[in-house]
């Protein structure tokens, strides 16, 4: 069976959906002085997705991800 799915669907590609909410809320309007510095800064907001899987779930949960894991 084939559906007709929009080539910017947020279902086709979830992680989209995941940078937007660790921008908006790990790093709105910050500037960063070098790249070690806005890696470490993603680091922790990643290690912050991992203890708390919820936004996870909730952002990039749709069924046909789910029911293929």
């Amino acid at each position: 069976m084939w559906a007709s799915v929009s080539p910017d669907s947020p279902q086709l590609n979830p992680v989209e959906n995941m940078w937007q909410e660790i921008g908006e809320k790990s790093y709105p309007n910050l500037t960063f002085e070098s790249m070690e510095q806005l890696e470490m800064h993603l680091a922790q907001a990643r290690m912050k997705l991992e203890n708390e899987p919820q936004p996870v779930k909730s952002i990039a949960g749709f069924q046909w991800i789910v029911s293929s894991l």
